[in-house]
């Protein structure tokens, strides 16, 4: 009787860690799906953003949960003003990445970027991109929510 009671307390000692690490497993993946699920509400708004490269200037953008619109005037590399827009990126659903068609000038642009969250770090928003025109500019786009 004695030898009964020892087994059934070993096996109890032996399935207590199991069950402690699967309730911490499901636990974390029930956390991770509830914060990948929804950009924080501080991403979306207005944002001040600069453009390098074969061009330069300063713009505005705004980003919305399903989009990003970005609406500069820059200066090309002989000096002529030109309005760069691009007014549908399109936000990807599972990440903060971002892209898709607009112009500057008459020359149709690709852009590919990503949106940053608040952190300690830094602080504000991000937003970054970088861009191909159809006839071969290149170049970043960087700035910060307003």
């Amino acid at each position: 009787m004695r030898r009964r009671g020892l087994s059934q307390l070993l096996l109890y000692r032996d399935a207590l860690p199991v069950l402690l690490v699967a309730t911490l497993l499901i636990w974390a993946i029930g956390h991770t799906v509830h914060r990948s699920g929804k950009a924080p509400p501080r991403l979306h708004g207005a944002y001040d953003v600069t453009f390098a490269g074969s061009i330069s200037g300063s713009g505005h953008a705004v980003v919305t949960p399903k989009m990003v619109k970005i609406d500069a005037t820059v200066s090309d590399a002989q000096g002529n003003s030109v309005t760069f827009t691009a007014p549908n990126l399109s936000i990807d659903d599972s990440t903060y990445r971002f892209h898709g068609g607009g112009a500057m000038g008459a020359a149709g642009v690709q852009i590919s970027g990503r949106l940053d969250p608040d952190d300690n770090a830094i602080g504000r928003c991000r937003i970054t991109a970088t861009f191909l025109t159809t006839d071969g500019n290149v170049g970043r786009i960087a700035g910060a929510h307003n």
